[in-house]
């Protein structure tokens, strides 16, 4: 069932978004921050974080969510801070365009695209699960892109997380 943005944010009561707190995220918590919800933007730029949380009157976390201690650091603080966590937003991701023949850190740079934007949503999504369950209708959200559906031959390796996402979704 889909609901109307406003009817899910009045539903809401905690709720964390990862991904530095700009552009869609940071789009994402001002809209979920107005209606009284508690919303921790999680992300690895501090500067980032702290202009968000300026705006959007969000708490922070600074974290990489590609590091498993942090992801479980992540969750353990929300449960200990609020007790709860009613949806996962994964927002956080990195688009990267470069030639795979003429680029000497290509192996680094898939690496680090497929951690960020696949391997970390769905592991953090995995770990968050018993904290998520203890309520009647908790959620997860991944934002996706229409490259999920037309790769981009720029950037192929976007593309295939972005697939592998909205094919776990």
């Amino acid at each position: 069932m889909t609901r109307p943005p406003g009817q899910i944010a009045s539903t809401l009561k905690s709720l964390i978004i990862t991904g530095d707190g700009s552009g869609i995220g940071l789009k994402l918590a001002l809209q979920l921050v107005a209606p009284g919800n508690t919303v921790i933007i999680c992300g690895r730029d501090a500067s980032k974080l702290a202009e968000a949380v300026h705006l959007a009157g969000a708490q922070a976390v600074t974290r990489d969510v590609t590091v498993a201690e942090d992801q479980d650091r992540i969750l353990s603080d929300i449960q200990a801070q609020h007790g709860r966590l009613d949806l996962r937003i994964g927002n956080a991701g990195i688009f990267l365009a470069y030639d795979f023949r003429n680029v000497p850190d290509r192996l680094q740079r898939i690496e680090r695209e497929i951690a960020i934007n696949a391997t970390a949503p769905l592991t953090l999504a995995r770990r968050a699960l018993p904290l998520l369950e203890k309520n009647a209708r908790p959620g997860i959200v991944f934002v996706g892109s229409a490259v999920a559906f037309v790769a981009s031959p720029a950037t192929p390796v976007y593309s295939g997380t972005r697939a592998l996402i909205h094919h776990c979704a």
